[in-house]
């Protein structure tokens, strides 16, 4: 039976029928990402924890995401990493990790505009982190919305 369009904002994913561990080369993005974009130097316990993460859903705002969520909530977490990286089609993409306290629970693919899809995870070597001037712009146009701002 068809119940006719998706409502807006609904977020596709996949519920995974069997959790899965996760995979080697996912575990290598997750180390990599620590490394280069890291808010702060991540704890042992979060570091140790990677290995035994569990893949409980797959996908993120569209069918086809590389997005891995690995608690039964996100609620409470926090960003505590973010690199861009390149797919294997060139295409760049933002990496985002998300942790509740030493608890990693979601690693977060994110298209820049124009990206092709499907969102894939990145190729391992191109993962580096923000460039130093990423938000300046950013910044100085909130700087000119408020000069300009008449209230």
């Amino acid at each position: 039976m068809l119940l006719g369009p998706l409502p807006t904002g609904t977020v596709m994913s996949w519920r995974l029928r069997r959790p899965r561990r996760i995979g080697l080369y996912e575990a290598q993005i997750l180390r990599r990402l620590l490394e280069v974009g890291a808010k702060f130097p991540p704890s042992p316990i979060l570091l140790a924890s990677i290995e035994n993460l569990i893949v409980r859903e797959e996908g993120c705002g569209g069918f086809q995401h590389d997005s891995l969520d690995f608690g039964s909530s996100r609620g409470g977490s926090t960003i505590i990493a973010g690199a861009i990286g390149l797919m294997a089609n060139d295409a760049q993409i933002e990496l985002i990790l998300w942790a509740r306290g030493d608890i990693i629970t979601y690693l977060e693919l994110e298209p820049f505009d124009g990206a092709l899809r499907p969102i894939r995870m990145p190729i391992l070597e191109s993962i580096r982190p923000y460039p130093d001037n990423a938000f300046e712009c950013d910044e100085h146009d909130r700087e000119n919305e408020t000069a300009n701002d008449p209230t």
